[in-house]
């Protein structure tokens, strides 16, 4: 059984779309200590396209849910 993840860890959770939801807790302006998400797309065809994709996401902040504000680290 994996053990649970511990503060500060980023989540990966999958859905059916073509991309996956990061989750990380972090500390939104406006409403403070927030499970922050972002969306990285999936590798697909065409590999080049998703992969210049994939790696632009994953230097984007992630985002407050509530507002869609850039969130820090908590």
């Amino acid at each position: 059984m994996p053990s649970p993840p511990r503060t500060g860890d980023t989540v990966t959770a999958r859905s059916n779309t073509h991309s996956d939801t990061l989750v990380q807790p972090g500390r939104c302006r406006t409403h403070g200590v927030v499970q922050a998400t972002k969306q990285v797309p999936r590798i697909r065809f065409p590999f080049v396209v998703y992969g210049a994709l994939r790696l632009w996401a994953q230097w984007c902040p992630f985002r407050c849910p509530t507002c869609g504000g850039p969130v820090g680290r908590a």
